[in-house]
């Protein structure tokens, strides 16, 4: 089923203005691309807000084994020559994943067109990730989704080009705004999470 995108962009515009200011400031969202010709259609309607990023699976049934399937990387290629894609994600993966081909290969794709990897992984995959090519642009899903504020620093510590999305973190305790600083991507201008200079692990 189809839905007319003119409602949709006033529902944002709505939302946008009751936000709080550095919501407003940062009022652009990642939008998942998994080749459906609708998500495409969305960032064309509103280009300025909407930040498409492509997804490795077209189906649940690949998540599970993405990583080891070569036909992801003409999929890949063949959806990025569209030219408006800021990164590959979100995505699924784990330690002792990230040894494949297809994944050399998405490796060399991200580093050739400058953009992001949006990861859902645990922390063995962010370090795998980064032993492997030091200049990649991680974005870490849901901070970890379950890791904890010394673990999460630690690897925004150690990894420069490491950022950490907080959804579904909502109200987590272990990351507050005092650990915690969103600020624009400088590529996507989404609000992403770096670690606050001045904030140590035992405050």
């Amino acid at each position: 089923m189809g839905y007319d995108l003119d409602p949709i962009a006033e529902i944002r515009d709505s939302a946008r203005g009751s936000a709080p200011a550095q919501g407003r400031a940062c009022g652009r969202v990642f939008r998942c691309d998994g080749g459906r010709p609708g998500n495409i259609k969305l960032y064309q309607c509103d280009p300025k807000r909407i930040v498409p990023i492509l997804r490795p699976y077209r189906t649940r049934e690949n998540i599970g084994h993405w990583w080891q399937d070569p036909s992801v990387i003409p999929y890949l290629e063949s959806r990025l020559a569209l030219k408006v894609h800021k990164g590959i994600g979100e995505f699924h993966l784990f330690g002792g994943q990230t040894g494949t081909p297809v994944i050399k290969q998405l490796i060399e794709i991200v580093l050739r067109e400058n953009i992001y990897l949006h990861a859902h992984s645990d922390e063995v995959a962010i370090v795998e990730l980064f032993n492997i090519e030091p200049r990649l642009k991680v974005i870490w899903a849901h901070a970890g989704m379950s890791s904890g504020p010394q673990a999460v620093g630690a690897l925004l510590d150690r990894y420069p080009n490491l950022s950490v999305d907080l959804a579904i973190r909502n109200g987590d305790s272990v990351l507050t705004r005092r650990r915690w600083s969103p600020a624009p991507s400088a590529d996507t201008g989404v609000a992403i999470a770096h670690r606050s200079p001045e904030e140590t692990e035992d405050q």
